[in-house]
Order: structure tokens, then sequence, then C-alpha cells
């Protein structure tokens, strides 16, 4: 069994793109079934268009979360969850010096819950959700464990709805700050949920496909190199 996520970020001090690549081989044992035998991590550099292997470790002591792919902060540092039976924790990888650095700081979360990395207005988000509500919390002082600030709670109410508080996506709308970008992926749905309202007004997003998974981006005036400009 393998786990895999990317992540895309900026390496100013080399002015160059950076692809990142994390996989966890995961053992077939029936009795560790979520042992993992090795992680490796694989760094594309968009200035010498080759890959090369940033890690590789045997056995290590948690395991990748794959949730989405990795949460870009400060356009150089990648962020992803990690977690063993015990305790969960938020690895940071640099794409200036393709390491890890220390663990972004994480208040006590609930055992079961899901859990997913996200980044809203510059600042790193995380989602801890059950199958009937969920909280999205913002990490205001990136340096400080004490600065995880509760964003919303999504509450139990949503089910007269018909949905579940599955996964955030994230997003605000150019014209609201109350309003967030949810996915109800057990439903295959996008959904607008008004944290400025009481009980939270849900809107459903019309006129799209079946929604499987996504991912938020910047715009830019400048094109990467080698890259074509899409309309």
């Amino acid at each position: 069994m393998v786990s895999i996520s990317f992540g895309f970020g900026f390496d100013d001090l080399n002015d160059d793109y950076k692809l990142v690549r994390v996989t966890d081989v995961k053992s077939f044992n029936q009795i560790l079934p979520k042992h993992v035998v090795y992680r490796e991590v694989m760094v594309y550099s968009l200035n010498q268009s080759t890959w090369k292997l940033a890690e590789r470790v045997k056995d290590p002591i948690d395991s990748l979360m794959v949730t989405q792919n990795g949460a870009l902060i400060k356009n150089h540092l990648l962020h992803w969850l990690f977690s063993d039976s015990d305790h969960c924790r938020i690895g940071c990888f640099d794409t200036r010096s393709d390491k890890w650095v220390r663990d972004v700081p994480l208040m006590q979360l609930m055992a079961a819950c899901k859990r997913s990395l996200g980044v809203i207005n510059g600042c790193l988000c995380l989602s801890t959700t059950t199958t009937s509500s969920g909280i999205l919390w913002m990490l205001k002082d990136y340096e400080a464990k004490e600065s995880w600030i509760k964003l919303f709670h999504v509450t139990p109410l949503l089910s007269s709805h018909s949905f579940q508080f599955t996964q955030p996506f994230f997003c605000f709308p150019r014209e609201s700050k109350y309003e967030v970008l949810l996915a109800n992926v057990d439903r295959d749905g996008l959904f607008w949920f008004d944290i400025g309202q009481p009980y939270g007004r849900i809107k459903s997003v019309k006129r799209i496909p079946a929604f499987v998974g996504g991912c938020l981006f910047t715009e830019s005036l400048v094109q990467i190199r080698g890259g074509r400009h899409i309309t």
C-alpha cells in the first residue's frame, strides 16, 4: 500500500519553482496494516529539470495523512499532517533547503475526527470534523501554539440540509468575508457556508461536474518558465 501527496512551492533563494512528492510505502501485514516501511521525499527542480532524493527514512514513527496536497505558507514552506496511534503533528518542509524543519505547534485535538490542512488569507488552517459537525481552526501567529483560534463551527444542523461536513475547501468569495467554500466529498458536491449567520446559511454550488478533489492557486503576472498561458 502506498500513500502519495504533492506540494508546490517557490525557492526564492535560488529563483526556482519546486514540486515536492512525499511517499509512504506501507506494510501489507494484517497485524500491522498501518506500519510504514519507509518514507521517501523527492524534489523536482524546474531550473534543473530533474528529480532528486531529499530524504529516505526506514520505519518512520508516524504515517502520512493524505487528505489533500501540501499546504503552502510564505511561498516556500509546505505542510503535511502525520499521525501515529497516540498523536497528530504538522510537518513542515522548506523548499529553500529541501529539508524538513521543526514541526508547527498544534493544539490538543479530539481523537475520533478527520483532519485536513489548508490556507486562508496566508494563515495555516486545520479542520477537525466528524460525520455530523466540524471546526475550522486558524493559526494567526505561525510561531505560537496559543494563537490557534476557532474560525467557525459547522453544527449538526447541517444534517437537515442533507450535507455532511467532510472536508473544507478553504476559500472565501471575493464579494464576501463570511462565506467559506466547503467540500461535501461523500455526496460529490460543493457548498457555501455562511459563518456570519447564527446557524450558517447553506448555498449549493450548481452546474459543476462530480467533485472528487481540488486545490487553490494564486494568480500571477509572471509566467513560469516552460509553462503556457491557459485561458
